[in-house]
């Protein structure tokens, strides 16, 4: 682990579990077994179950939480009552990649942190909405822009 962690934060599980064979000498069995045993002793984080080898795998849990916590720290500063824009990414998470960006946010919306929302008539991209607290008025505004942004709404 301490190999791949020095040059990636997270792997795809099939991509880790090869090379735990590979660079162990590990049988298929023993190498989920270790990954089992590394998720459940916090090293890593699973993101989804054994059976899905396309799942992420989260190298540096410090990572994870520390990217969490630039988007709630920075909600204030990147959003408008709790929409935060695609464009807004690179100012809350200026060392990553887009294709990082994407990923992060497809956590966040796995552990129920946002929400895409449809897109505005005429655009491309999906505005997130935090699910958690928002400032002052904030739930009852998501409550609002959700009930504006839904195909079915009048």
């Amino acid at each position: 682990l301490r190999e791949l962690r020095s040059g990636y934060s997270f792997i795809l599980h099939n991509v880790l579990q090869a090379r735990l064979e590979e660079k162990c000498g590990l049988s298929a069995a023993q190498a989920a077994d270790a990954i089992d045993f590394f998720h459940e002793n916090g090293e890593i984080v699973r993101l989804g179950d054994r059976a899905d080898r396309k799942n992420i795998v989260v190298l540096k849990p410090a990572w994870l939480t520390k990217s969490m916590s630039a988007l709630i720290n920075a909600r204030s500063n990147w959003t408008r009552n709790g929409i935060l824009l695609p464009n807004s990414f690179p100012q809350i998470w200026p060392k990553q990649t887009a294709g990082t960006h994407e990923l992060l946010i497809g956590i966040l919306e796995r552990f129920e942190i946002v929400l895409r929302l449809m897109p505005p008539r005429g655009q491309r991209y999906h505005p997130i909405l935090a699910t958690l607290p928002i400032a002052q008025g904030g739930a009852e505004k998501a409550a609002k822009v959700l009930t504006l942004s839904h195909p079915d709404a009048a």
